[in-house]
C-alpha cells in the first residue's frame, strides 16, 4: 500500500491527560475520567492506555467495563493483582497481566514495596468474550532487536533494540489499525519521530518499518 494512503496520528508525550495526586500520577494516552478533549478519542478497540505509577503500599481500583480485555505490564517494579472475582496475581517487569471480562469488573492494583515506586502500562481493548479469566506470561527482551509476543491470542508485541537497528511489523490484517507506543528511548517510526512515551496511531498500513535512534529504546506495537 502506497505510503500517502496511510493515516496517522501522533499522541505526543507531553499533551497525554495527567492526574497527579500525593500517591499516584496516571498518564493518559486517550479520554479517561476527567480528561476529555478533541481528538483523544479510543482508536478503534483501543479504550485506554494509562501509564500509572503508585506510591510504596498504595492502591489504585479501578473499573473495566463489559467486554473488555485488561493488559497490565509492569515496566518498574512490580504489582499485586486483585478483583471482585477472586483472582489475585503478582507480575513484575518482565511479565505480563491479562484479564478478559464479559462483564464490568472491579480491579485494585497495589504497590507491595515498603520504598520503592511502581510503574506500569494499563490497556484495555474493548473485545466481546464470553467468560472471566486471568492470565500472565512471562518474556526476555534480550537478545533484543526483534519483536517478542506478550499475549497468548492478543496482538501485543514488544521489542527492545540497539541504536540504529532496524525492525518491521507486518499487520496480519490491513483492514486494523496498529498503535505503536515508545517506552524508552527513541525511534524513526514509518519516516515520523516517536521519543520517550510518545505514540502513534496509523490506519490503512500493511506494515510498519522503524529504525531505534537511540540503544536500548523500546518500543510497544498494538494491533487493533
Amino acid at each position: 500500500m502506497k505510503q500517502d494512503s496511510v493515516e496517522a496520528q501522533i499522541y505526543l508525550a507531553n499533551q497525554r491527560g495527567l492526574t497527579e495526586l500525593d500517591w499516584l500520577r496516571s498518564w493518559q494516552v486517550f479520554n479517561f475520567g476527567w480528561y476529555q478533549v478533541e481528538g483523544r478519542q479510543p482508536f478503534g478497540n483501543l479504550q485506554v492506555l494509562n501509564d500509572d505509577t503508585l506510591q510504596a503500599g498504595t492502591r489504585l481500583r479501578m473499573q473495566a467495563e463489559e467486554n473488555t480485555r485488561v493488559l497490565i505490564l509492569p515496566l518498574v517494579g512490580g504489582i499485586e493483582y486483585t478483583d471482585e472475582m477472586g483472582g489475585h496475581a503478582f507480575v513484575a517487569a518482565g511479565q505480563t497481566l491479562e484479564v478478559a471480562t464479559p462483564n464490568s469488573l472491579s480491579y485494585e492494583i497495589a504497590n507491595p514495596y515498603e520504598e520503592e515506586l511502581i510503574n506500569f502500562l494499563q490497556i484495555w481493548i474493548h473485545q466481546k468474550t464470553d467468560a472471566y479469566r486471568l492470565t500472565s506470561q512471562s518474556f526476555e527482551l534480550s537478545p533484543g532487536n526483534q519483536l517478542v509476543p506478550i499475549s497468548q491470542d492478543q496482538l501485543y508485541y514488544i521489542g527492545q533494540y540497539d541504536g540504529r537497528a532496524e525492525g518491521q511489523y507486518t499487520l496480519t490484517d490491513p483492514a486494523k489499525g496498529v498503535f505503536i507506543f515508545c517506552i524508552e528511548g527513541a525511534f524513526e517510526m514509518q519516516n515520523r519521530l516517536l521519543e520517550s512515551r510518545d505514540g502513534l496511531a496509523l490506519k490503512h498500513a500493511d506494515s510498519i518499518e522503524f529504525e531505534a535512534l537511540s540503544s536500548g529504546a523500546i518500543v510497544l506495537i498494538v494491533e487493533v
